[in-house]
């Protein structure tokens, strides 16, 4: 121990602190300085006088002066440990939450001295938990019946609270284009600016892509069309864009690259951090959620997917309600509409008939008399047998051929456009391609002043007697004459409103059309722009009665389609009606549920709640309300439902009927108890871990057996257990086990088993992978051998969870269950997981702890062999020491009683040269007997026995002189020896005397 290496139980210190998973610290509660700090590579001691706040929090100032509690502080006046909430910055100062343990260290007075903390890293706990809370509120803001503008303001304040963003927006589709429907945080003026993306042309017409959507300019527009790379960094798998620094995206980035040219106009006002997030409703975008922040690096992808998934629901929900609405909307309309289109029709059929039978009794009447007759009787009737507009313009055409024989009749419909064309559509009897040459205006121009286009532009007949010679019919006279046609008359089709084209006849003689033959042929346009305005109209009947019948089919649809229970109710609540949805719900066929009350389903600890809710909205008079219960069908299969349930009334206040959907919210009400499952769980496994942290080892076998019974208990399992590896990794033992009642313990047969005999298992296992396994029975081939295992066991579903620590794999937590087989989910393997990560702390400082007591234990035996050597030890020179005073007083007596009486005749006898050395001699007798000796070599153990001798002779007063010639040397010598003897007697002062100091041993 004096070799300056240090103590083997400072090694075992050093490893202990080391194997801890999180920050460990001793601070002194004088002066906040550090003395002891783990998160130090290799443990190097911080830095002399390094204050905790200046490591942990890297500031200047103590946790109270910076509005926070402080753990050292609370701990020094309560003398009793404590633990706070603090945030604290990782190495790349961003802040991470820690829930901080502190617990006091006294002297030998009480006092608090010092205070020992450790941080265990709850930012993901509390982000999770953040998440899942904030997440639950945005659904019940979408699940609750408001107005959408209210919904969405509310989630979009929700979601700045949330965030900590200076701008949050939603834009929504408004026909083409996605303007921004709610803003929190923009400026107006940007708002205003930026409201709509849709793009248009020099005209003022929307641009469109080739599909026909409307071209949506901008990253907003990008995120909306689908228009993302999932390669490009700033671009998600789910279609959503992201940056923490638009500055520098825009100067790295190409417009290829960012897959459109951008505004930029987010950066041009200073927003850095830009976030958006498709709202989508199955494939179909609805919408855009939108992050702005003028300060950088505000995203991490994990926020981002994670807004990915709430837009989700906010769009699905959104898309919901929108649905819900239109379909009450086209409800309602559906009613008026098809009163009205029912009477219109009547009308018209009734006009059609009154003027059918009107042209067919003139067109008997006119047979008679001339060849028109007969065109206009044969064109009426085709007007009456015609089915449509085509069928009728061909027969006409047909008719003045064939009856009138005319050489070419053909009808030409009028544009209503800017170019004002005229656009042949029908035609019969000799026109070898003529009309393709015509380019017919029935504007004022030269090829709008023909007889076509004069009659259209008119509205009165007009006809070309000789094409030969008339000026008018110049640009088509030569293809006229080539195919034999000597005249012709245009007769405009009028309708009341406009005239709508014009029917064209060419004969081959000059001169062909008198006035008589023109009046019976414009009463034939007049028939034909009737008939085609009648079909028209019939046409557009039959096109909205099956539009009212695809709108009721549609509904119907919707109705009978849609997995929400729709019903409706008398005023006495009994149902009138029940989509298909009953089946599922009631476990009845609509028509059985005609009759029951609305609520008789209703679960039996529901049934009063829901039916006073019921009582009092009917006294009340208020229109629409909602309600949550629980329906049991006539399975007993439970449903949670929840009702929108709305009331009409009669002028007078009575209830008429009620209108009721029930939206069977039992997967989140599942997902809830998931949710609530689970933070549970996690607040076990904390529980649990703390108290391990504060667990003695002594109780550490007594710990880790209750955590296995709370659990398994917990986790409704009917065993779990733990097994821990051999140092060499080749065996294994079941060290710990907890089993239900009735289920029968393993742990005596599973000692020393060789890991060889599971390969399937250790695989996986030094993998570091759990392994679920939902049913023992479906295991593959390779795992026969644990297969057998497990059989015998009688299990017939389990779960292993590796236990590792510091990279290597000790052991592994099993969870069996012998009454059923289980699906492990992600969540529950996650947890379970946790848990054999908090089995093999707890392992791990139970066995250094072990380690160290059994130090302690080798230190207090050697501690006591030692002392006991010592006691063996003090009792031999206590005898030495004895007999060391005996002998001494032995020579002594000899001394007084022998020697001194003959030193004393000598020196008697003695000539005065000789005289000298009897009385040196008597000294020397002197300090023998007495302890001047004993005492001068025992301090002084370094001196010669020379320097002895003169330290005698100066202790009797001998001057150097003297001693020199005694001793037969040179005074120098003397002198000399004077002078080692003072060096080794440690007297350097010269104040000091030699002989004094001698005298007075």
């Amino acid at each position: 121990m004096d070799s300056g290496e240090p103590h083997p139980h400072q090694h075992l210190f050093s490893r202990a602190l080391r194997s801890l998973a999180y920050p460990f610290y001793v601070i002194d509660v004088r002066d906040y300085t550090v003395l002891i700090d783990n998160t130090s590579p290799g443990l190097v001691p911080p830095k002399p006088g390094t204050k905790c706040f200046s490591l942990i929090h890297r500031r200047e100032q103590r946790c109270s002066q910076s509005g926070e509690s402080c753990p050292l502080e609370i701990v020094k006046n309560t003398k009793k440990p404590t633990v706070v909430e603090h945030v604290h910055p990782d190495r790349q100062g961003d802040p991470r939450h820690f829930e901080v343990h502190g617990y006091p260290v006294f002297d030998d007075n009480g006092k608090v001295v010092s205070v020992i903390e450790y941080a265990l890293d709850i930012t993901s706990r509390r982000q999770a938990a953040d998440r899942q809370k904030f997440a639950a509120q945005v659904l019940e803001l979408l699940n609750h019946p408001t107005e959408e503008s209210d919904t969405i303001r509310d989630i979009l304040f929700l979601i700045k609270d949330f965030t900590g963003f200076e701008a949050v927006g939603i834009r929504l589709r408004e026909e083409d284009d996605f303007p921004y429907y709610e803003t929190v945080g923009f400026p107006a003026v940007f708002v205003e600016r930026e409201r709509y993306l849709c793009t248009r042309d020099e005209a003022g017409l929307l641009k469109r892509d080739p599909n026909g959507l409307a071209h949506l300019e901008c990253m907003c527009g990008n995120v909306i069309r689908g228009r993302t790379d999932s390669s490009q960094p700033f671009f998600t798998k789910g279609g959503s864009f992201w940056s923490n620094c638009t500055t520098e995206l825009l100067a790295s980035t190409t417009e290829e690259e960012r897959q459109s040219e951008t505004r930029n106009v987010c950066n041009a006002e200073g927003y850095e951090s830009v976030g958006l997030i498709p709202l989508r409703s199955g494939t179909e975008c609805v919408g855009l959620l939108q992050f702005n922040d003028t300060r950088k690096n505000m995203f991490t992808l994990d926020l981002i997917e994670f807004f990915e998934q709430i837009g989700a629901s906010v769009g699905i929900a959104l898309a919901r309600q929108r649905a819900e609405q239109a379909l009450r909307e086209a409800h309602d309309e559906l009613e008026i509409r098809v009163e009205q289109r029912t009477e219109a029709l009547r009308k018209a059929n009734e006009k059609l008939r009154d003027e059918i039978e009107r042209r067919q009794r003139a067109t008997e009447a006119l047979l008679k008399t001339s060849r028109a007759l007969k065109v206009l009787s044969e064109c009426n009737k085709s007007l009456v047998r015609a089915k449509n507009e085509d069928d009728l313009l061909r027969d006409v055409c047909q008719i003045i051929v064939g009856a009138g024989r005319y050489r070419l009749a053909w009808v030409g419909y009028a544009e209503q456009s800017e170019a004002k064309r005229v656009l042949p559509v029908c035609q019969a009897g000799f026109e070898d391609g003529y009309l393709e040459t015509l380019d017919l205006s029935w504007d004022d121009v030269e090829h709008g002043r023909g007889p076509t286009g004069t009659a259209i532009r008119t509205g009165q007949p007009s006809a070309s007697k000789e094409i030969l010679t008339d000026p008018r019919f110049t640009p088509w006279r030569e293809q006229a004459v080539k195919r034999g046609f000597a005249s012709s008359l245009a007769v405009p089709l009028r309708t009341r409103e406009k005239v709508i084209g014009a029917l064209n006849i060419y004969a081959s003689e000059p001169n062909a059309f008198d006035d008589d033959e023109v009046t019976l042929l414009m009463e034939l346009a007049d028939d034909l722009a009737f008939g085609i305005m009648t079909l028209r109209t019939e046409a557009r009947h039959r096109m909205t009665e099956k539009a009212l019948d695809e709108s009721e089919a549609r509904y119907r649809q919707l109705v009978e389609g849609t997995d929400n229970l729709v019903i409706q109710g008398d005023r006495h609540g009994r149902i009138t009606f029940a989509n298909n949805t009953a089946r599922r719900v009631f476990g009845m066929t609509p028509q059985e549920c005609i009759g029951l009350k609305c609520f008789e389903m209703a679960h039996p600890d529901d049934r009063r709640k829901t039916e006073t809710s019921l009582e009092n909205w009917i006294k009340s008079g208020i229109s629409s309300s909602t309600l949550e219960n629980r329906i049991v069908s006539r399975a007993g299969e439970v449903f949670d439902m929840l009702w929108t349930i709305d009331l009409h009334h009669e002028p007078d206040g009575r209830l008429s009927f009620l209108n009721c959907i029930a939206r069977d919210i039992s997967d989140r009400k599942r997902a809830e108890q998931a949710v609530h499952h689970r933070l549970k769980f996690e607040g076990l496994i904390a529980g649990l871990s703390t108290s391990f942290i504060n667990l003695k080892a002594e109780k550490m076998d007594d710990g880790i057996n209750h955590a296995l019974k709370e659990i398994g208990e917990f986790a409704d399992v009917d065993r779990s257990y733990l097994f821990e590896f051999a140092s060499d990794g080749k065996t294994m033992d079941n060290t710990y086990e907890w089993c239900r009642e009735g289920v029968s313990p393993e742990i005596d047969n599973l000692k020393d088993l060789p890991t060889s005999q599971f390969p399937w298992s250790m695989t996986r296992l030094r993998r570091f992978n759990p392994i679920p396994i939902p049913s023992v029975e479906d295991l593959p081939l390779e795992a026969m051998a644990e297969k057998d295992i497990f059989r015998q066991q009688s299990i017939r579903s389990l779960i292993l969870v590796p236990m590792v620590y510091t990279g290597s794999l000790l052991g592994f937590a099993g969870f069996d269950l012998v009454r059923q087989e289980r699906h492990w989910d992600e969540q529950t393997v996650a947890l379970l997981k946790i848990v054999g990560e908090m089995f093999v702390s707890a392992i791990v400082r139970s066995r250094a702890e072990k380690e160290l007591r059994e130090a302690n234990e080798q230190l207090i035996a050697d501690r006591k062999a030692l002392e006991d050597k010592n006691i063996a030890m003090r009792e031999v020179m206590d005898r030495i020491d004895e007999e060391k005073r005996a002998t001494r007083q032995q020579i002594s007596t000899n001394v007084e009683e022998a020697l001194m009486p003959l030193v004393s005749r000598i020196k008697e006898q003695s000539q005065p040269s000789e005289k000298a050395l009897a009385e040196l001699l008597e000294q020397y007798l002197k300090d023998i007997a007495s302890p001047f000796m004993d005492e001068l070599k025992s301090k002084y153990s370094k001196l010669t026995p020379r320097e002895l001798e003169i330290c005698h002779m100066i202790k009797a007063g001998r001057p150097s002189k003297e001693i020199a010639a005694i001793l037969n040397v040179s005074l120098l010598t003397v002198h000399k020896h004077r002078e080692q003897i003072r060096n080794k007697l440690g007297l350097k002062h010269s104040s000091v005397n030699l002989s004094t100091y001698l005298q007075s041993l």
